[in-house]
Formats: structure tokens, C-alpha cells, sequence
């Protein structure tokens, strides 16, 4: 472990960081962990983020969940989107209490018909 935590202290490159990282706490080092949440929102590279969110779902904190969601409903990448999204969900699994933190669904606007031929009618 001591030799991950040095490597990580020095790599300025995202994805071997990010890799050594996901190493540590999957070691059970808690203080790799806010290092892959801020990757995931602050790496350059699309796929240290990518990858940042595929570690978090399998070593990630209930604290996490913050850093996951924001990956998710803001990153411009699909990848990233999707790496943040299955972190979501396996966050929600582990800590099931974050459920009850989610704000309600808001229902979808519906289309209003305006006469054009084709155009679904609403009632």
C-alpha cells in the first residue's frame, strides 16, 4: 500500500492515477476514494473519468453519490455518463438509504395537438 499511496502522490497522469487509486480501495485504503471523485469530475482525459466512475461503483462511500450524479447529469461524454450512471445504481444498492435523498421524479410535459396533420393528439 505504501507504494500505490507514493505512486498516486507523484502521477500526474490521469489514468494511471486513477488505476493505482482504484487499487488502493479495492485494499480498503478509505483515502484513495476522494481521489477518484475528483477525477471523475476533474480529469482531463475522458477515459480516467470513465474509468474513475467504474471504480467508484465497486469501492465508492455513500459520500460518493454526490460526486456520481453530478458525473452523470453534467459530463458531456457518453462513456463517462454511463460509468457514472452504473456507479448510481450500485451506490443505491450498497446504501439504499440514499433512496429516500432523491428528489421525486418530475413527470414529462405533455405535447399539446395543434392541428398539424400527424401530430399526436393529447388529452
Amino acid at each position: 500500500i505504501p507504494a500505490l499511496r507514493a505512486f498516486v502522490a507523484k502521477e500526474t497522469n490521469d489514468l494511471p492515477m486513477v488505476h493505482a487509486a482504484y487499487a488502493l480501495g479495492l485494499l480498503g485504503d478509505s483515502e484513495a476514494i476522494p481521489l477518484l471523485e475528483d477525477r471523475l469530475l476533474n480529469a482531463a482525459s475522458e477515459m480516467a473519468r470513465a474509468e474513475s466512475g467504474r471504480a467508484l461503483a465497486d469501492v465508492g462511500r455513500l459520500e460518493s453519490f454526490k460526486a456520481v450524479d453530478r458525473a452523470f447529469r453534467e459530463d458531456r461524454d457518453g462513456l463517462v455518463k454511463r460509468e457514472a450512471g452504473l456507479a448510481a445504481q450500485a451506490l443505491l444498492k450498497t446504501y439504499p438509504e440514499l433512496a429516500s435523498q432523491l428528489p421525486a421524479p418530475q413527470p414529462k410535459p405533455q405535447k399539446k395537438d395543434d392541428g398539424t396533420p400527424g401530430t399526436p393528439s393529447v388529452n
